[in-house]
């Protein structure tokens, strides 16, 4: 979750508890002031009534006004009360709520038990028309500082997500110093210092070991070519023989694989490189047919079957040598690890290769195979970095490559970004 979501989230939920404590403490605070004036409007009424009672005024008013005269043996309490009560409306049909303040009023030797109501609706009419401006209004301003807030969270926070897109383009290959948004803000100040000096030390030290990579591979190359050439010259000297002459084949081959192995890793260190960010638009249709020919001859010779089945016209936008590469070790690898008189399927579709061989069991999980020095079998002629180059070739444009068993067939499905 993004971290403004989580700040928005925080602020909403600590938003709403304002708002309902808000709520009940104005919900208190209506009740007990407005009571209050309740019950000092009564008391005003209940000494209203008494002058009125003492002038010898009739007083009659029910049910706001309820006089009773009370007989002299009849009990009653003589502490004043404030209680509420409902009586029923026949105007209405249905039962009205009161508040009341209960008193004794003696006039001579007669006793009379009063009675003096206020209109409990009056009271909760109050409650609502006060209330409930003062939740809208508090609602209203939370709403508004909320979206104020976050506009200026988007404000604060974009230089580092303008920042935070460069930084997942960059590569360790860019020949420039990476870019950053400057901002006002000093941890984002400090935050893209670091990113800078990071980055840069990321380029220097890619840019030694690229440079330590070539200058090896140029040196290792020399003198693997000297020994290959004397061995060669030794092989084809009658004198040696026997086991001396094994030995030497054994010796011819493992240069020969030390030397696909230095063009491997060659390879390998290259491929992130800005020489192969050029693209063209290539008909993949014709591209695997001229593939399939270079290696027809390597096919019949171990007698195996190549069937296509082009069911799109397809055209992929992709550096050339890096698909020549691609598809040479897709096919190489097809052709040398596949059994006497087997086959290989590859179909073309609109968004996916599948290229599907017969061949042996391997000795690691298919999906292993991609990684480095990982080989299906053991042989002393695979150097264990043709699928790692491919896999690389496929991260660096966005395809998903896959490597299946299904029924002894080996699998590979490469599908292409949409």
């Amino acid at each position: 979750m993004k971290l403004l979501r989580i700040v928005n989230k925080k602020y909403a939920l600590f938003s709403g508890v304002i708002l309902m404590t808000g709520v009940v403490l104005i919900y208190f605070f209506l009740q007990y002031y407005i009571n209050s004036e309740v019950i000092e409007k009564l008391v005003d009424l209940k000494q209203d009534v008494i002058k009125s009672l003492d002038a010898g005024d009739k007083v009659e008013f029910y049910p706001l006004i309820d006089i009773t005269e009370l007989k002299k043996d009849h009990p009653v309490k003589e502490t004043e009360a404030v209680t509420d009560t409902v009586i029923f409306n026949p105007v209405e049909n249905e039962p009205d709520s009161y508040k009341q303040i209960r008193f004794i009023y003696s006039k001579g030797d007669r006793r009379y038990l009063i009675f003096v109501r206020t209109d409990n609706i009056e009271t909760m009419e109050i409650m609502f028309s006060l209330g409930l401006p003062l939740f809208i209004l508090i609602l209203t301003v939370l709403i508004i500082s909320n979206i104020i807030i976050n506009r200026i969270n988007f404000r604060i926070w974009k230089p580092f997500y303008s920042n935070l897109n460069r930084l997942k383009s960059f590569s360790a290959s860019d020949k420039e110093q990476l870019h950053l948004t400057t901002s006002e803000i000093d941890e984002f100040r400090d935050l893209n210092k670091s990113l800078i000096e990071l980055t840069d030390k990321v380029r220097m030290d890619y840019s030694a070991l690229k440079e330590f990579s070539e200058n090896a591979s140029h040196e290792l190359q020399t003198p693997l070519s000297i020994i290959k050439v004397k061995i060669e010259s030794m092989m084809q000297n009658e004198k040696i023989e026997g086991e001396q002459l094994e030995k030497i084949r054994t010796i011819y081959r493992m240069i020969n694989r030390l030397t696909s192995l230095n063009r491997s890793l060659t390879l390998l260190s290259k491929l992130g490189s800005i020489e192969y960010e050029r693209k063209e638009k290539i008909f993949l249709n014709e591209f695997i047919s001229k593939k399939i020919g270079e290696f027809l001859e390597i096919a019949e010779a171990k007698q195996i079957s190549i069937i296509t089945g082009f069911n799109a016209d397809k055209f992929l936008s992709i550096n050339p040598d890096l698909l020549e590469i691609l598809f040479s070790n897709l096919l190489s690898n097809a052709i040398k690890y596949n059994i006497e008189n087997g086959t290989i399927h590859i179909d073309l579709y609109n968004d996916k290769l599948v290229i599907i061989n017969t061949g042996g069991a391997l000795l690691e999980e298919p999906q292993k195979m991609f990684d480095r020095f990982v080989k299906g079998e053991q042989s002393e002629e695979s150097s264990g970095l043709g699928l790692t180059i491919v896999k690389q070739i496929c991260d660096r444009n966005n395809f998903d490559i896959r490597y299946t068993i299904e029924n002894s067939l080996h699998i590979l499905r490469i599908t292409f970004p949409h």
